[in-house]
């Protein structure tokens, strides 16, 4: 088994969120790995009222998402005891962003909550289910 360097661990801030950082902040203490909680907003997409782009109150909500976001993450962070400046909130797609910062880190293990999936859920995967794809190194998906 290799020795980790650099853990990642993703969460959406629900229910399965602590469970990924307890086992991700576990196999950085057990390795001695510096560990990197993200989380991804979602991108509120603009629209179109009769030619004209709305934008103002969705970088506000943007924002304030952002922001509460990272205080939940600060808070987690708090709770296992990872330095907060070691978390991450960014807004975009939760594949690609998670990727992209795994990639960035050179990450060697990604940890990430799955939820079984039922019904239309199934047939259109999930975020895990893609990182575990398109990963270029370890994916710890962590059940419910």
């Amino acid at each position: 088994m290799k020795d980790y360097q650099r853990v990642i661990a993703a969460v959406d801030l629900g229910e399965l969120s602590a469970l990924v950082v307890a086992r991700a902040a576990e196999i950085a203490r057990r390795y001695g790995a510096s560990l990197t909680v993200v989380h991804v907003t979602a991108s509120l997409p603009p629209f179109d009222l009769g030619g004209e782009l709305v934008l103002p109150p969705y970088a506000e909500i943007e924002q304030a998402m952002v922001k509460s976001a990272q205080a939940h993450l600060n808070d987690l962070a708090k709770k296992f005891d990872v330095d907060s400046w070691r978390t991450i909130v960014t807004t975009g797609s939760p594949r690609a962003e998670i990727l992209r910062i795994a990639h960035e880190h050179n990450a060697d293990l990604v940890v990430v909550g799955k939820r079984s999936r039922r019904g239309v859920g199934l047939l259109m995967g999930s975020t895990a289910n893609a990182i575990l794809n398109a990963a270029s190194c370890d994916v710890l998906a962590v059940a419910e």
